[in-house]
């Protein structure tokens, strides 16, 4: 272990004694700290000529770094001390230049931009945010030119699917393991369970969700007892839109702005659904060609809706009508999730680890299916469960939506086919006179 000025001089040699493989190393006081690897010891001697050399621990197994946390350590300041320098995020202190009057300057995390001001930080307003078993982590636009970002949401077991709110910028989640639908912001604040599952006996057991950030509500399958449930991102419940013996909802997806709501029902043979987003007008899209539907995708800009087939490992398309149906990607080992994002269809092959990517509109015409250039997006991402995209917010197609803030309904609220409101009631309520709210069916007095 040596030591040296800052300029580099004054090089000597501090401790050189029984040093098989030394290698955290740090400084307190008039000591210097450092471990051992290969004795799986940490050791401390003074820092000017290596005397009193002391072990403090031993018999450590696999150590490699140390540290010493210490208030008296933190010592100085600079104009990143006042107010964090006036930035909303990071604050980088410069060297005493008497050139300029430049002290610090404001930066951001990585995927956010720095506004006008030069002080404030913009959070990303489109990208992606895939899952892993207990993490999730967010992806810029430049998916080739930007590392992904691990969210700092804490608690995070099992997770089996994902949605966003771009209202609130909420994440919420699955919790597998226990059941539930959970949420927080994107900074891991405010955690929560939405759609609790008290135990010990599951009354529930979530399969799949996707937001109507329109009408503020989540949709969520029900594998437990085969329901589509709809619950108010407040929290309060709205009830169940689907269910019977003639289905099994899985996979959902939602395309509001045409009023539709998408769904695997896992029936034997199993089809793939569509209906109004109150489960009215109910309609059988594809109902033969599969083995194994698994996720659904909407691309509400083309009205098309793409499926992932894990035993025959491919992912196909059609049209909300059920018309145009063809396969467009093959020979995915198992794909699993999948999203469509800025032209792109994105997915993630779980054998492989990975996630890919075509670009929509780009296969050659005349062969079957299209050929489409994949490209690699990640690899050797281990425990992927799910994909989504989150496009900008489009402020002024939220503003002019009939079903904004729930449109004034009370339970449900769809645009229909002409682009206006209309409420409706789950399963157990009936529409009153008004057609705004809901009521309980009326019953023959005995």
């Amino acid at each position: 272990i040596e030591s040296a000025n800052m300029n580099g001089g004054d090089r000597m040699v501090v401790v050189q004694d029984k040093l098989p493989h030394p290698s955290g190393l740090t400084l307190y006081e008039d000591y210097i700290f450092w471990t051992d690897w290969k004795t799986g010891s940490i050791e401390r001697a003074n820092k000017t000529n290596g005397s009193n050399r002391t072990r403090i621990q031993g018999n450590l197994d696999l150590i490699m770094d140390v540290q010493v946390f210490h208030t008296s350590r933190q010592s100085g300041w600079n104009s990143c001390g006042a107010n964090n320098g006036g930035c909303t995020h990071l604050c980088i202190a410069h060297p005493f230049d008497s050139t300029n009057n430049y002290t610090h300057h404001c930066a951001c995390p990585t995927h956010y931009e720095i506004h006008t001001d030069n002080k404030t930080c913009n959070a990303p307003e489109s990208f992606l945010l895939f899952s892993q078993k207990n993490s999730i982590s967010r992806i810029s636009n430049d998916v080739f030119d930007s590392p992904d970002v691990i969210l700092p949401i804490q608690g995070l077991r099992n997770i089996k699917a994902l949605a966003f709110d771009p209202i609130e910028r909420h994440v919420y989640w699955i919790d597998w393991r226990a059941k539930t639908i959970r949420r927080a912001t994107e900074n891991g604040t405010s955690t929560m369970a939405l759609v609790p599952n008290p135990q010990p006996q599951d009354r529930f057991v979530p399969w799949d969700l996707a937001i109507d950030p329109y009408a503020r509500t989540l949709y969520w399958t029900d594998s437990l007892n085969n329901a589509i449930n709809v619950t108010r991102l407040d929290t309060q419940s709205v009830g169940v839109i689907m269910s019977g013996p003639q289905q099994k909802p899985r996979s959902i997806a939602l395309a509001p702005e045409h009023g539709f709501m998408f769904w695997t029902n896992m029936v034997k043979p199993p089809v793939i659904e569509r209906a109004k987003m109150d489960g009215t007008a109910q309609m059988t899209l594809f109902s033969s060609g599969f083995k194994q539907p698994g996720q659904l995708a909407v691309d509400e800009e083309r009205k098309r809706l793409f499926w992932t087939d894990t035993e025959l490992k491919r992912i196909e398309m059609g049209k909300f009508d059920g018309s145009h149906r063809q396969v467009i990607v093959e020979e995915i080992l198992r794909p699993a999730s999948l999203t469509v994002f800025e032209g792109h269809l994105y997915w993630i092959d779980e054998e492989q680890q990975l996630i890919e990517r075509i670009a929509l509109g780009s296969g050659k015409k005349g062969s079957n299916p299209r050929t489409y250039i994949r490209e690699r997006v990640k690899n050797r991402v281990g425990h992927l469960t799910d994909i989504i995209g989150i496009p900008k917010l489009n402020e002024e197609a939220f503003e002019s939506h009939p079903c904004q803030y729930n449109g004034g309904c009370s339970h449900i609220c769809y645009a229909n086919s002409e682009k206006k409101r209309s409420c409706s009631c789950p399963l157990d309520l009936t529409l009153t006179s008004t057609e705004m709210t809901c009521e309980e069916p009326p019953t023959c007095k005995p």
